[in-house]
């Protein structure tokens, strides 16, 4: 979720959501430490969430590949 949320911000906002790229190490790290996730299972659900918003994004054309 928090992925999904960033890669939101930055198609809306572009460059001034940057700072918004600490939020995915830091969810990370804590559902890590607290033991409610592996390591792989953060990795794999931030890329598919990430993939996955962008995919909706390029679907409904609120993102266009460069040509």
């Amino acid at each position: 979720t928090a992925s999904a949320m960033v890669v939101i911000l930055l198609i809306l906002y572009g460059w001034w959501a940057l700072p918004s790229l600490v939020i995915i190490p830091v969810m990370s790290w804590a559902r890590v430490t607290l033991a409610q996730h592996t390591l792989g299972q953060v990795i794999a659900g931030a890329l598919a969430s990430a993939v996955i918003v962008l995919i909706v994004f390029y679907q409904y054309g609120v993102i266009y590949p460069n040509s």
